[in-house]
């Protein structure tokens, strides 16, 4: 059900974003005729051939992440973070929305929807290896409640 959850939730954001941003639908759909016409549907070996909307559903998921304040993480062992004490087992919650809306990271628009902050100034993906966001986690290593890589 998670799974089914989650993907409900991002495509009911995306329905509402390209309603409240048509230029941006309008585009999406300019770069998807321009790439796959209209005469067949779009494939996944299309993606690569559409920075746009690969920037449209990066944009998504971090403005409107699934689960905003991420799943609960267990510390591995006793952890300082500015003077705060966080003993071995604690339970911790990133806060994804907050860290996908940090202006010091997303610019001081981070609250709105704007695909472009994914693109280089040539319309490519800034970095294709990256989420662009942290809605799915923190990679392969834990993450403790303070939002940064432990290394323990």
């Amino acid at each position: 059900m998670a799974a089914h959850e989650t993907t409900t939730t991002t495509l009911m954001w995306f329905i509402l974003a390209m309603v409240l941003y048509p230029e941006v639908q309008k585009r999406a759909q300019g770069e998807l005729d321009g790439v796959v016409g209209q005469s067949r549907l779009p494939s996944f070996t299309d993606a690569k051939h559409l920075p746009y909307i690969q920037a449209i559903l990066k944009e998504v998921l971090r403005w409107r992440p699934a689960l905003p304040f991420g799943l609960p993480h267990a510390i591995n062992e006793d952890d300082y973070y500015n003077g705060y004490y966080i003993p071995k087992g604690s339970i911790c919650f990133a806060n994804s929305w907050s860290i996908n809306h940090d202006p010091s990271i997303y610019s001081s628009d981070a609250d709105e929807f704007r695909p472009e902050r994914h693109l280089d100034t040539n319309s490519n993906l800034k970095d294709e290896s990256s989420d662009g966001h942290f809605s799915y986690g923190f990679g392969q290593r834990w993450v403790s409640c303070y939002g940064h890589y432990a290394d323990h």
